[in-house]
């Protein structure tokens, strides 16, 4: 039996077809706001992360509550890598802990290149769900940092107490 020669089909992709067959990416942290960071240094930080976010296909949203921010961004893995590793140097806040990193089919935060409560945008009931979703798993992250300091003191302690130890 001999086999027939199939020609090559090729197919037409419409732009942005990535989207619907791409795993997005997603990434959450905490980190600290430098304290004499003022409500014109956020806003400057989130009009500079919409037009970033926008030409990188990113979305998320920023808040900035229990006197610390709390981010998620979304997207193609390599934007996100290329984000982080500039918000890791940002000075503008320290100790950053990423406590989310995980991958889906379906963006959260869709509509907002960056969504934060400055921004007086109305969030649908799914975003609002994300952000509850969100503001807990920070909270727990949060203290289970404080935990794990709590515990980094009493073993200094103990230590100190015991010189020979």
């Amino acid at each position: 039996m001999s086999q027939v020669a199939r020609p090559h089909v090729r197919r037409h992709r419409p732009p942005g077809w990535e989207e619907f067959v791409m795993p997005i990416h997603r990434i959450a942290y905490v980190s600290v706001p430098h304290p004499a960071l003022t409500g014109g240094d956020i806003a400057d930080i989130l009009r500079a992360a919409r037009a970033r976010n926008a030409s990188l296909k990113l979305s998320g949203m920023l808040l900035h509550e229990f006197g610390r921010f709390i981010q998620l961004l979304e997207g193609p893995a390599a934007s996100l890598e290329t984000v982080l590793d500039a918000i890791s140097r940002d000075t503008r806040h320290t100790n950053m802990r990423v406590f989310l990193s995980q991958s889906g089919f379906e963006r959260s935060f869709g509509r907002w290149a960056m969504w934060s409560h400055f921004s007086r945008g109305e969030l649908t009931e799914g975003e609002t769900h994300a952000r509850e979703i969100l503001q807990r798993a920070a909270l727990e992250n949060l203290a289970d940092m404080e935990r794990e300091t709590a515990r980094r003191s009493m073993r200094a302690r103990w230590r100190a107490d015991r010189p020979g130890a």
